[in-house]
């Protein structure tokens, strides 16, 4: 689903679907402090191929699914679900679903993937998919009050493949989603306390709005932390190209030896000339003592 400007910055003021496998820090991607920095300090969104894939084979895979579950249901694509503050649960939360059947009283949300990762996802007709997306789903249904998710995915396993699989509803997991968001909410976002059991990745901080031309104090003993395993992984990093190297040189003008660990080979290998688009990010560099 392609996101609009708008459809960000509303996001930052509440917990969608999308958020809460990470908050839960089950994600592989992203986990609980990257969701912080987007809720309170905004991040901004940086395409690549692989989220446009998505987005242009997620109309495809919609009506794949409707076509599975039967053309009699009415499918509504881009559907958003939005739930302010609500006294019961003291947090505002969301869900964008790719599709949503009705049937009478009935309805079925649709969760298009696409997916390099084939291994992560088992039978066709399953529930065998990654747990963070179980989660997303679960969202989905409690927040639009669903009987199921249907979770069409485009995967390329020897060729490409489409998979079909089913979420059921599972009240137990919701609430442990619904604890787990409150404690989020009203200890992290509101408080504007990050969440001191994990650490944001590089690519979430490379991407949070900054202030031009502000400084804040920064921990010291942090500072020496880092640049000490920098130190650490420069020398690291010159003394293995010099180990291989000298192993190099032992092979004379072969293409390649072999001992008892194993085989080694050196061959050549071409790669093709291409053209790398602009772009702009962030390179943390360091003045002053080591």
């Amino acid at each position: 689903m392609v996101i609009s400007a708008e459809e960000k910055e509303f996001r930052r003021g509440s917990i969608g679907a999308s958020d809460i496998g990470a908050i839960m820090n089950i994600s592989p991607f992203v986990n609980a402090h990257d969701i912080y920095l987007q809720k309170v300090h905004g991040t901004e969104e940086i395409s690549s191929e692989a989220i446009d894939i998505g987005n242009d084979c997620e109309p495809m895979l919609v009506a794949w699914a409707h076509q599975q579950v039967g053309e009699d249901w009415m499918l509504a694509v881009d559907v958003k679900v939005n739930k302010p503050t609500e006294a019961s649960y003291n947090f505002p939360h969301h869900a964008n679903l790719d599709g949503l059947l009705v049937l009478g009283d009935r309805k079925i949300g649709i969760e298009a993937k696409t997916s390099s990762m084939y291994q992560a996802f088992g039978e066709d007709g399953s529930d065998e998919i990654p747990d963070h997306v179980i989660m997303q789903c679960q969202w989905q249904m409690w927040t639009a009050d669903l009987e199921k998710v249907a979770v069409p995915v485009l995967t390329a396993e020897a060729g490409l493949h489409r998979k079909l699989f089913w979420v059921e509803r599972n009240d137990e997991l919701i609430d442990a989603a619904i604890v787990a968001a409150q404690k989020f909410w009203q200890e992290n976002v509101l408080a504007q306390n990050p969440p001191e059991e994990v650490s944001p990745s590089l690519e979430t901080l490379k991407k949070v709005r900054r202030e031009p031309d502000t400084t804040v104090d920064l921990n010291e003993d942090l500072v020496r932390e880092w640049r000490a395993k920098e130190d650490i992984a420069r020398v690291a990093t010159k003394e293995a190209r010099e180990a291989k190297a000298k192993l190099l040189a032992t092979l004379g003008n072969a293409e390649g030896g072999i001992c008892s660990l194993g085989k080694l080979s050196y061959l050549e290998q071409s790669r093709k000339e291409f053209t790398v688009k602009a772009s702009t990010s962030r390179v943390a560099r360091w003045k002053g003592k080591k």
